[in-house]
């Protein structure tokens, strides 16, 4: 049985599927094809272990376990930490196992989406672009930096409340949003609107240094097709024939009608198999008659 843990992105902009195969971490290349649900049960994925560095080591649930909901059982979220994590005002209120990762140095940026919609976060130093990839940012820029965690959240909520940006993004708006296949002028445009809000602040330093990976991806599937359709989970009405790729956690690929885009979040902790084999596409209606 193939447990399914999404997509993960490393620091060089490669993404590839985790699974956990007989109790073992495993990646598989996105050429695998598309992952679909098998059965109805949800597993725990296990947590991320910082005690050796401050990248975190993907680690199984040790006791194997079924959750009703989310993505963990609750002894995983203990191990890991990040619950407790939330409320620490103070390094040494930290949970011990994260104290190294939080007292790393931190960025705070900005990260556009598309349609106008641009929020404010922070990324460790070891996860940074990581974190812009993971997050489905199709744009971003660096405006601060602080020497821990806890600094640059506590920075996060005041530029969020004195200049009125978003701290979070829905994942189905950024769904939604990736699926008008927005450009590359939208894009930027729309991210220095912002941080021209946040340029006269004390603590910011607007960097013209813009990262756009993602876009290519967007351009390159948009010369192919106008039109990208969003696919509920467990359908089958697609075909493949060029990708997938990845944007945040989220599959693009293109088929023989249009464009396709999978939200695979709903398939974490799921059983899963990899096809590349569609059972076909129904054409878009365009009129009644």
């Amino acid at each position: 049985m193939d447990i399914f843990c999404g997509i993960t992105w490393k620091n060089n902009g490669n993404p590839h599927y985790e699974i956990i195969r007989n109790g073992v971490i495993t990646a598989i290349n996105l050429s695998a094809g598309i992952p679909i649900s098998q059965g109805t049960e949800r597993h725990c994925i296990g947590y991320y272990d910082f005690s050796y560095d401050t990248t975190g080591a993907h680690t199984p649930c040790p006791h194997a376990a079924q959750v009703a909901k989310g993505h963990q059982c609750r002894s995983c979220q203990f191990q890991e930490g990040f619950v407790a994590l939330h409320n620490a005002k103070y390094l040494n209120a930290v949970p011990p196992q994260l104290r190294s990762y939080v007292s790393q140095e931190h960025y705070l940026y900005l990260a556009a989406f598309g349609g106008g919609v641009v929020k404010v976060g922070t990324a460790a130093q070891s996860r940074h672009p990581a974190r812009w990839y993971e997050q489905g940012a199709l744009a971003a820029m660096r405006i601060a930096s602080r020497p821990d965690g806890i600094a640059i959240r506590q920075l996060e909520s005041r530029i969020s409340h004195a200049h009125g940006i978003a701290q979070t993004v829905r994942g189905n708006l950024k769904t939604n949003l990736i699926s008008t296949l927005p450009s590359a002028g939208q894009v930027t445009a729309d991210l220095h609107a912002v941080s021209r809000l946040v340029a006269d602040d004390r603590d910011i330093s607007v960097s013209d240094t813009i990262w756009c990976d993602m876009l290519p991806t967007i351009v390159n599937l948009k010369q192919k097709s106008e039109e990208c359709r969003i696919l509920p989970a467990g359908s089958m009405s697609w075909s493949l024939l060029d990708g997938p790729y990845a944007i945040g956690q989220c599959l693009i690929w293109h088929g023989h009608l249009s464009n396709y885009l999978l939200d695979i979040k709903l398939l974490v902790g799921r059983s899963v198999v990899f096809t590349d084999v569609g059972e076909g596409e129904a054409p878009l209606q365009t009129s009644l008659f």
